[in-house]
């Protein structure tokens, strides 16, 4: 019985120790996974910094041509703003030289009927005579 008894507190011991060993084993696979999850989870932790940095700068060089842009249409709605002003300066300036012209046609009949004249004058009197009058009458303008 006692030899029994002895078997058995061996077969106990052995159980134990194989249970332990099994455990121990466990523990070993158990931290070899969680050390292969934490190699991964570093890895894909850096290549998404990696991305959020890509991605960040891609953002400021989309900010700065967004703002190249923005100055840009203020500098086209100034432009459609100074055309605008212009056309009606041009506008203006077309209307105020009609107007001089209307108020000029009376002169200008006037200037080209003495020029007419003169002409007409010279062809009779010769060139000498016309001369000696236009020094004449620029002697008693003075």
């Amino acid at each position: 019985n006692e030899q029994a008894l002895q078997s058995t507190a061996m077969r106990a011991r052995e159980h134990a120790i194989l249970e332990k060993y099994v455990a121990m084993v466990a523990v070993h696979s158990d931290t070899t996974a969680l050390a292969a999850c934490e190699t991964a989870a570093s890895d894909q932790l850096a290549a998404a910094r990696n991305e959020n940095i890509s991605l960040q700068r891609r953002l400021q060089v989309f900010e700065e041509e967004r703002l190249m842009m923005r100055a840009r249409l203020e500098e086209v709605t100034q432009l459609h703003s100074d055309k605008a002003r212009l056309e009606h300066e041009l506008f203006l300036a077309r209307s105020e030289e009609r107007k001089a012209r209307a108020e000029l046609a009376p002169a200008q009949t006037t200037a080209d009927m003495w020029k007419g004249k003169f002409h007409e004058m010279r062809g009779m009197l010769g060139k000498s005579e016309v001369e000696a009058k236009r020094k004449e009458m620029e002697l008693q303008t003075q």
